[in-house]
């Protein structure tokens, strides 16, 4: 049975924007609104601009994410919003590292269970000196650094799937086809499309 929201999480720089890129093509829209690029050549990061804004700012302040808007609110927007993309019920994605810390993914899967909805978990994993070295030329490296620590504090979480952002690199048919058969999708059009967003290439 297809997960009514697909929660993409992983460190800063680890790849977690991709897998979220190829959740969204596969059926399972990542965002209402986009931020824009830090830089001109610099890619969406496909999270929702609401979200990664009061996620960001929960973690300056040391607060739980769930303590400063009302999430059952934001999840209604998300699924009216989905509307729009899929034309099989009301769905949606959301990416976030910093879903890792503290008791934020518990609290998460506990209101999502009072609305009745089916959450996936993806973590996403790339060695740690990779992660480093793509953040070191990144703007912004030492708030990178800072979320990663709290990650990285806050320990192992649970997921439903583990993906590694370098074989989904290597092997993005694969992989993603793989990916699918887990979320239920069966459309090999979505599931093509979304192994050649992998390939293109990224900064």
């Amino acid at each position: 049975m297809r997960p009514d929201v697909v929660l993409v999480s992983g460190p800063c720089r680890s790849g977690s924007a991709a897998v979220a890129e190829v959740v969204h093509v596969l059926g399972w829209p990542m965002g209402s609104t986009f931020l824009a690029p830090v830089a001109p050549d610099f890619r969406f990061d496909w999270e929702d601009a609401e979200l990664t804004l009061r996620m960001g700012a929960s973690v300056m302040c040391g607060r739980d994410p769930l303590d400063l808007f009302d999430f059952h609110s934001y999840v209604k927007a998300r699924l009216e919003h989905s509307k729009a993309f899929c034309v099989t019920g009301q769905r949606f994605g959301m990416k976030s590292g910093l879903f890792c810390i503290g008791a934020t993914m518990g609290r998460i899967e506990c209101e999502l269970a009072a609305m009745r909805l089916r959450l996936f978990v993806i973590a996403v994993r790339r060695p740690k000196e990779a992660v480093e070295a793509s953040i070191a030329r990144q703007p912004g490296a030492s708030v990178m650094r800072r979320w990663n620590a709290a990650i990285e504090e806050s320990g192992p979480h649970p997921y439903d799937y583990e993906i590694d952002y370098d074989r989904l690199v290597r092997f993005p048919s694969s992989e993603v086809a793989l990916l699918a058969a887990r979320l239920g999708v069966d459309d090999p059009v979505a599931v093509s499309e979304a192994a050649i967003r992998v390939v293109i290439p990224r900064s």
